[in-house]
């Protein structure tokens, strides 16, 4: 379409420029993600230990009786 006025924003570059820094964005993370997704087995194996953590840290004041197994299933 070219140039059609002579302001600041009146010209194609103006809206090609937003679409040129969200695609050099998205194909960063698009490349920096490929193939970089833990196994399934780690995954399972991290959520393991966090919960492990969680439950031996929230009690005393604080979470309702049965808050864990809850929290657990959401």
């Amino acid at each position: 379409m070219g140039t059609w006025g002579s302001g600041n924003v009146e010209g194609d570059t103006t809206p090609d420029h937003p679409s040129a820094v969200v695609d050099r964005l998205v194909t960063g993370a698009a490349e920096a993600t490929a193939g970089a997704l833990p196994r399934a087995a780690t995954t399972g194996e991290r959520k393991a230990a966090s919960t492990d953590v969680r439950d031996r840290t929230t009690g005393g004041p604080g979470p309702a009786p049965g808050f864990g197994s809850e929290r657990r299933a959401a």
